[in-house]
């Protein structure tokens, strides 16, 4: 872990040292009060709807040994023994002394960003480095201005590398997450819609995305995917090196002969530099996850390292909760949980998969609303309940306050089992009466509608 003395912490953030002893050292780092367990520093961040402030006398009496505060008042707050820190933005203090940590021992950095399947990507990019390294990765989905410097900061002092997710939700961010991370290997997977309400379209994403690469160091190399136009646009504009992947197209990592079953995972050869075709066989299932591989492995390669060695990781690593999990239950019932978030890319990778499977009982397709789309937003709703008829879905549970128009789309495209739900506690209590046994059970939403209340009362049927 990270180990700063106070002062240390004050020279690498511009603060002033208001209490508590120079020596003092700090390994631990919080900026939710809840999660504080004792000797943490804690960061009062001031956000939209909360100032940490407010939550010091708590973090405190957790056990916090010290505070980063940017309030005239806050040293009030500090009980006696206790150390305290002032500075003019507590978050840029917090990224600030990431960036420091980061820069000072020698380490290997990915980052990765994309309008979905950073996670994954993240987790085989991970598996496929430590063929050769020590790796840290982001804790779970830790990726923006709070949680990327919490994710450095959370590194054990052995590691070797680091893979970092990266995400974004608004211009400029992208280029401050990469000031932070200083990757000497950055990776954009892909460009969509997701967070489209903050952006008037796509291109205006696929720029906000860029600044990435035009943030990175000329020595540094660029991964990108392509078989998508933006990120092959992107890509091609870095000055330095770059590494490109691809599905069932010309790359300098290519994967092909895609063979998908969501039951039984995704198979696929892959290529490199004119090697020999390797056979390739993932615990995850869809061509998303194969671009994903694609991508872990181009990394590996950016990094100089033998992708043979990195696919005998890869195929060792297995879904994450809430991201594509595949649960086989009583009564013949497949679970598939895909309830961690949802856009119209990730809905559009799923229903392929679901089209691709052989399936001799009904395919349920339990969908919650997609978030952050703008004004767009019913017309995309509709355009995923026509894809759902259309991928072979035989009976559609619609949930959420857009799910009407989920439901209109479907009907429209000759998909006539469909039921709609205000939310997923409603369709919770309803799957006892609508699921049958042998059904392949498909569970997707954005984390606002809460579609693991849904997948949790279907694991409890079954």
């Amino acid at each position: 872990m990270a180990n700063f003395t106070l002062a240390e912490v004050a020279a690498a953030v511009g603060g002033e040292r208001l209490m508590g002893e120079e020596d003092l050292v700090l390994s631990s780092f919080a900026i939710d009060s809840r999660l504080v367990r004792g000797s943490e520093l804690f960061f009062a961040l001031r956000g939209p709807r909360h100032d940490g402030h407010d939550f010091l006398a708590g973090a405190f009496a957790r056990g916090a040994a010290a505070a980063v505060v940017s309030r005239a008042d806050a040293a009030s707050v500090v009980p006696p023994g206790r150390a305290c820190i002032r500075v003019e933005d507590t978050t840029r203090a917090l990224q600030e002394l990431a960036a420091k940590l980061r820069r000072r021992r020698p380490l290997r950095v990915a980052g990765i960003t994309g309008s979905s399947g950073k996670t994954t990507t993240k987790e085989l990019a991970a598996a496929a480095l430590s063929s050769v390294w020590r790796v840290h990765r982001s804790p779970g989905n830790l990726n923006n201005a709070y949680g990327l410097p919490l994710a450095l900061l959370s590194m054990p002092d052995d590691a070797e590398a680091a893979v970092l997710e990266m995400g974004m939700s608004t211009p400029g961010e992208m280029t401050r997450l990469t000031e932070i991370a200083d990757p000497d290997v950055g990776a954009i997977l892909n460009v969509g819609e997701a967070h489209r309400a903050n952006f008037p379209s796509v291109e205006a994403i696929a720029e906000a995305k860029g600044e990435m690469f035009k943030e990175m160091r000329r020595d540094a190399t660029a991964v990108f995917n392509s078989s998508d136009p933006h990120a092959r646009r992107l890509g091609l504009s870095f000055p330095g090196r770059r590494v490109c992947f691809g599905v069932e197209t010309g790359a300098d990592v290519a994967v092909t002969g895609v063979r998908d079953d969501m039951v039984e995972g995704v198979r696929f050869s892959f290529t490199h530099a004119g090697s020999k075709p390797r056979p390739v066989a993932l615990q995850l299932y869809g061509r998303h996850n194969a671009a994903n591989a694609a991508a872990a492995l181009a990394v590996s390669v950016a990094f100089d390292l033998d992708p043979t060695r990195a696919v005998e990781k890869i195929e060792t690593v297995a879904p994450l909760k809430g991201r594509g999990a595949v649960l086989r239950l009583a009564q013949g019932v497949v679970l598939v949980d895909e309830t961690y978030n949802s856009n119209p890319a990730a809905m559009q990778a799923v229903l392929a998969s679901l089209t691709a499977t052989r399936w001799a009982g009904r395919r349920v397709l339990a969908c919650g609303d997609m978030l952050e789309l703008g004004e767009s937003a019913s017309l995309w709703h509709r355009e995923v309940g026509a894809m759902a008829a259309r991928a072979g879905v035989n009976f559609l549970l619609a949930v959420g306050p857009l799910a009407r128009e989920t439901a209109t789309g479907a009907r429209e495209a000759g998909l006539e089992e469909v039921v709609v739900f205000a939310g997923s506690e409603e369709a919770a209590g309803s799957a006892g009466t609508l699921l049958r046994p042998g059904d392949l059970v498909v569970v997707k939403g954005s984390r606002g509608i809460a579609m693991e209340i849904f997948a949790d009362a279907v694991r409890e049927m079954f």
